[in-house]
C-alpha cells in the first residue's frame, strides 16, 4: 500500500499541470483496496493525504449506523421529517 501511494504521489506531482489538477486528489484504487482490507479485518497502516480516513477505513465519519438502521425521528430526510414540511 505504501509503495502504491508513493508512486501515486510521484505521478500526480511530476509536473505543474498535474499537481494543480483536482483529478489526483484522492487515490481511488488504493482507497478501494484499503476499504476492502479494512472490511476483512486487516489493519490499515499506510498514511497518506491521498486516502481519506473516512468510515470505510476506520476513521471518523458523519454517520456510523449500520445501513439497515432507520434514521431517528426528526432526522433530515426521514419520513416523519417530510410529513412536517408544507
Amino acid at each position: 500500500m505504501a509503495e502504491a501511494l508513493t508512486w501515486y504521489k510521484e505521478y500526480w506531482t511530476a509536473n505543474e499541470a498535474r499537481s494543480r489538477s483536482g483529478e489526483g486528489l484522492v487515490a481511488l484504487a488504493p482507497l478501494a483496496v484499503a476499504c476492502m482490507a479494512y472490511d476483512a479485518g486487516m489493519p490499515i497502516e499506510a498514511e497518506s493525504e491521498y486516502i481519506p480516513r473516512g468510515p470505510c477505513c476506520g476513521g471518523p465519519g458523519p454517520d456510523r449506523r449500520a445501513p439497515h438502521t432507520p434514521p431517528p425521528p426528526g432526522y433530515a430526510g426521514s419520513a416523519e421529517d417530510s410529513r412536517s414540511r408544507p
